[in-house]
């Protein structure tokens, strides 16, 4: 049988001495698979389709984002 001249495949699964060896089938799949994600994910924070993510999504309408401290009123010194 004749080997392909661009694979080096002779029709049974063996290349040609010398040659680097296939990428699995599973290899290109995941590769697309995790490419098309990527591109989508891009795609939804470019165009902002996905909302507004954050901390302060939570928050109700008019409330301003607090910095995590109390404030805590001192005693007041009523001893004079």
């Amino acid at each position: 049988m004749a080997r392909d001249p661009l694979t080096g495949d002779d029709g049974e699964g063996v290349s040609r001495p010398g040659t680097p060896p296939r990428v699995p089938r599973w290899v290109k799949v995941s590769a697309i698979v995790a490419g098309t994600l990527i591109l989508l994910v891009v795609i939804v924070l470019v165009t902002g389709l996905g909302g507004d993510h954050g901390p302060g999504r939570h928050l109700g309408a008019g409330h301003t984002p607090s910095t995590g401290v109390l404030a805590v009123p001192l005693p007041s010194d009523d001893r004079r």
